[in-house]
C-alpha cells in the first residue's frame, strides 16, 4: 500500500483514542468448538485473513491465536490434529463494547496480548479487537490531530 493510499484509509477511520472499542471491533467472531483441530483452526484463520478465532466448550470461551498454532506446531513437528481446546487461552482479558480505545490498548500492553473479545467478560462475545485495530485507531488519532493544527 502506497503512502497516499495509507494516507486515504486513514482519514477515513474518524475514531478517537477515546471512542467506544465497539466503533474498531470486528464482528461477527470467528468462534470454533473445542472439538476442533489446529488445521481447522488454521483453515478458519486462512479463509477470513483474521489472526484468531475463539473456542467454546459450551460453558467458557477461549481464544486460539496464530501465534498458538505454530507453537504448538513447531513443538510437536506439525502435528496438526491436536484439537485447538489443548492450545487455546481460557483465562482471557475482555473489554466491554463502551470501553474506550486507549483503555483497551493499555489492557492489551499490561497483559501482553494481541487480540481481546468483546462482550461481556466470559460467554456471548459480539466482537473482537486486535493490536492492529488498536494501532489504526492511535495513528488516525494522530492524523485528526495534525490536520487540526
Amino acid at each position: 500500500m502506497s503512502r497516499v493510499e495509507t494516507s486515504s484509509r486513514l482519514s477515513d477511520l474518524r475514531v478517537r483514542t477515546s471512542d467506544p472499542v465497539r466503533l474498531i471491533m470486528s464482528s461477527p467472531v470467528a468462534m470454533l468448538d473445542v472439538g476442533a483441530t489446529l488445521q481447522d483452526a488454521a483453515e478458519e484463520m486462512v479463509r477470513n485473513d483474521i489472526g484468531a478465532v475463539l473456542v467454546n466448550d459450551g460453558a467458557r470461551t477461549g481464544l486460539l491465536s496464530e501465534r498458538d498454532v505454530a507453537a504448538v506446531l513447531g513443538a510437536l513437528g506439525g502435528v496438526t490434529s491436536t484439537q485447538i481446546d489443548q492450545a487455546a487461552t481460557w483465562d482471557l482479558v475482555w473489554a466491554a463494547p463502551e470501553d474506550p480505545i486507549a483503555v483497551v490498548a493499555a489492557l492489551m500492553l499490561e497483559a501482553n496480548v494481541r487480540h481481546i473479545p468483546i462482550g461481556n467478560r466470559r460467554s456471548d462475545p459480539i466482537g473482537i479487537v486486535s493490536v492492529r485495530d488498536v494501532l489504526a485507531a492511535f495513528v488516525a488519532d494522530r492524523v485528526v490531530d495534525a490536520g487540526e493544527r
